[in-house]
C-alpha cells in the first residue's frame, strides 16, 4: 500500500511539473501550431523596462497582461475549450458574439442583441436623420444625372428566423428593428429602396440561400438578390438588361467545406463543416469578365475595386458601393452593365464618380447597419 501510495504521489508530482512546464517550454520553442485566434482585438505588447520609477511601477501589471495573452499553448487550450463547449456542452464558445440556433445554424450576435425587448429602440428623430443621410446620396447623384438605388441586404435572422432560439421568436418579421427602419423609409422617402428580405423569404424552396456557419448568403442567395435589384433598376432604366430568371442558371450543391465567418469567430473554422454551399453558373456562360488591370480610382478608397466589363458597350455603366454581402453578387450584376466597378465601402466619393461617369449607382447596405450608417465616421462623403 505504501509503495502504491508513493507511486501515486510521484505520478501526481510529475504530472503537475509537466503541466506547469509545457507552457514555459512552448514560450521558448514555439511548439503550438494552432492557427491564430480571431479575437478582434490587439494583444498586449511585451513591456520594456525604462530606468524611471513610473515604468517600474507599471511593469508588473503590463507584464501580467502580456503573459495572459501569450503564455505557452494558449491558442491550443482556447481551441480545445471551444470544442468542449460546442460539442459536449452544446453552448456557444463565444456567447457575446455568436448564438447557436436550431439544426446547426449559427447567428451573428450583433444582429440579434439589438432586437431584444430591453434594448433601446430608435425613435422618429433618429430614423429621420438616417433618412436624410440616404437622401443626401440621392440628391448628390441626381444633380449629376446619376440614378441612385439603395439596397438593404437582410441579415440571416431576417430570412431564417425559424432557426433562431426560442427567445428570439417573432410572430411578425416586420417587428424587427431593421424592418421598422425600412418601413419608415418607404413611408417617408421617395428614393428607390430595394428591400431584399421579402423576395428571399419567399424563395427558400429553391434551396438554401444562406450559409449555416456564416453571416452571409450563399451563391444562390446572391443570384436572387442580384436579379431582384436588376428588376427594380430595369423598370426605372429600360436600357439596362432585364433580370435573368432562375431557369437561366445551373444550380449545384457542393461538398461540405470548412466553416464560414461565424465558425471563425468561435475559433473552429476547420472543425465546423459548412453544408449550405451551392454553385450557380449561367447556362449560356457569363458575358461579363473581370478586368484585373483596369484603370480605376484607388486614392481615398477603402481598398482596390473589382472591375467587370461586358462586350455590350451600349449598356449603361454602374458603380456599386457595397459591404461584405456584395461579393457574391458581382458575377450576376455585371451581366447587366457595360462596365461595373465595385467599391467595398459605405461612403461615396466624388473622384470615383468623376472618373467612372456611371449612369447608375447601387448602394448596398446590410440591414443592421442601414439605420446607423449616418453615425459611422467611415460612411461620410
Amino acid at each position: 500500500m505504501k509503495i502504491a501510495r508513493n507511486f501515486t504521489n510521484t505520478l501526481c508530482v510529475m504530472l503537475f511539473f509537466c503541466a506547469i512546464s509545457f507552457p514555459l517550454l512552448d514560450s521558448f520553442c514555439h511548439l503550438d501550431t494552432t492557427p491564430e485566434l480571431n479575437e478582434k482585438r490587439t494583444l498586449a505588447a511585451k513591456p520594456s523596462l525604462v530606468g524611471d520609477w513610473e515604468s517600474l511601477r507599471a511593469f508588473p501589471k503590463q507584464f501580467e497582461a502580456y503573459y495572459n495573452d501569450h503564455f505557452g499553448f494558449r491558442k491550443r487550450l482556447i481551441h480545445l475549450l471551444a470544442l468542449f463547449r460546442l460539442n459536449v456542452l452544446g453552448v456557444s464558445p463565444n456567447r457575446e458574439r455568436v448564438t447557436l440556433g436550431k439544426e446547426e445554424w449559427m447567428f451573428y450576435n450583433p444582429s440579434l442583441d439589438e432586437e431584444m425587448p430591453d434594448k433601446v429602440c430608435f425613435d422618429d428623430a433618429h430614423l429621420a436623420a438616417a433618412q436624410a443621410y440616404f437622401e443626401n446620396w440621392h440628391n448628390r447623384l441626381a444633380a449629376q444625372g446619376i440614378a441612385y438605388f439603395l439596397v438593404i441586404a437582410p441579415d440571416k435572422k431576417d430570412v431564417y428566423d425559424e432557426y433562431l432560439p426560442h427567445k428570439y421568436a417573432r410572430k411578425d418579421p416586420l417587428s424587427w428593428q431593421s424592418n421598422k427602419f425600412i418601413q419608415y423609409m418607404k413611408a417617408n422617402s421617395k428614393i428607390p429602396l430595394i428591400d431584399l428580405a421579402p423576395v428571399l423569404r419567399s424563395q427558400k424552396e429553391l434551396g438554401p440561400l444562406y450559409l449555416k456557419t456564416d453571416s452571409h448568403w450563399n451563391e444562390l442567395g446572391g443570384f436572387l438578390a442580384s436579379e431582384t435589384i436588376m428588376d427594380a433598376v430595369h423598370k426605372e432604366i429600360p436600357a439596362v438588361r432585364p433580370p435573368l430568371p432562375i431557369s437561366a442558371c445551373n444550380i449545384k450543391k457542393t461538398a461540405n467545406t470548412k466553416g464560414g465567418d461565424i465558425a471563425k469567430i468561435i475559433g473552429l473554422l476547420n472543425e465546423v463543416a459548412e453544408s449550405n454551399r451551392v454553385e450557380v453558373t449561367l447556362k449560356e456562360g457569363a458575358q461579363a469578365k473581370r478586368i484585373t488591370n483596369a484603370d480605376t480610382i484607388e486614392e481615398g478608397a477603402k481598398c482596390p475595386p473589382f472591375v467587370y466589363e461586358a462586350p455590350h458597350k451600349e449598356l449603361p455603366r454602374a458603380v456599386i458601393f457595397h459591404d461584405s454581402f456584395g461579393y457574391r453578387m458581382f458575377p450576376y450584376l455585371s451581366e447587366h452593365f457595360s462596365r461595373s466597378v465595385y467599391y467595398a465601402q459605405y461612403y461615396g466619393q466624388q473622384t470615383i464618380l468623376d472618373f467612372e461617369k456611371p449612369d447608375v449607382v447601387i448602394h448596398e447596405v446590410v440591414a443592421r447597419k442601414a439605420r446607423i450608417l449616418h453615425l459611422l465616421p467611415d460612411a461620410k462623403w
